[in-house]
């Protein structure tokens, strides 16, 4: 019976991966075509033109254009690094409280409204620099995709942390929540954003790494959306 559960565990992995290779072909042809034509053309745009200020123009068009190819390669970098099977976790008790309180004061610049509500010790046992990155992620994808405000909360009760951030923007529809956190899979009402659909691909594959759970749902009081991850408690 072990090694028949192993087997199937090992089957769905194999799987998973097969399917994310899919999802990362079609993703490096679409975001890497665009960047890249748009730089042959404003190559041979900066060659043809006389004028000092247009070639200027189109040297910062150049610039930008390879800033987004770049921030792309490191995004998959990213995802791929987590995808390691010798990567080491060493779990210590970690106060999620005083993440939050760093990455509200980290996009205390940002032009939008960002509150945060803690109660309770929200302290669990956890990997520290994994633990930040999914918390900066959920945040960066509120702030992202909100109109103004940005809700963060962080509650313990019944044995448990959950750490949730809730947003005023277009939410995210009930047939989609499965989708993104699938890896470079992005919702309908992100066309047009920036972004590569790893964000909260991210998120899910460090949760599991901790046995905690995501949830994409709705906000009640801001009406968009509202990404939850519930921890087991540090005793």
């Amino acid at each position: 019976a072990d090694i028949e559960r192993e087997f199937n565990r090992m089957a769905d992995r194999i799987q998973m991966l097969i399917n994310d290779n899919k999802l990362l072909g079609r993703a490096v042809s679409h975001d890497l075509k665009t960047p890249l034509a748009r730089l042959r053309f404003g190559i041979e745009a900066v060659e043809e033109s006389d004028d000092e200020r247009q070639r200027e123009r189109y040297h910062r068009r150049i610039e930008k254009d390879l800033d987004e190819m770049e921030q792309l390669v490191e995004t998959l970098l990213q995802y791929a690094r987590l995808d390691e099977s010798n990567i080491k976790l060493e779990f210590h008790e970690v106060d999620l409280a005083e993440f939050a309180r760093q990455i509200v004061d980290k996009h205390a610049l940002n032009n939008k409204v960002i509150t945060v509500k803690i109660e309770g010790r929200c302290r669990i046992q956890g990997e520290k620099k994994y633990l930040l990155m999914l918390m900066n992620n959920i945040v960066k994808n509120a702030l992202e995709h909100c109109d103004q405000k940005v809700d963060i909360a962080l509650l313990r009760e019944r044995g448990q942390v959950v750490f949730s951030v809730a947003d005023d923007g277009a939410g995210i529809p009930a047939q989609e929540r499965a989708q993104v956190i699938k890896p470079f899979v992005r919702g309908r009402r992100t066309e047009g954003r920036k972004g590569h659909g790893m964000g909260l691909a991210i998120v899910q594959r460090i949760a599991e790494w901790h046995h905690a759970k995501v949830v994409i749902g709705e906000s009640a009081s801001l009406g968009g959306a509202n990404i939850s991850v519930t921890f087991n408690c540090s005793k």
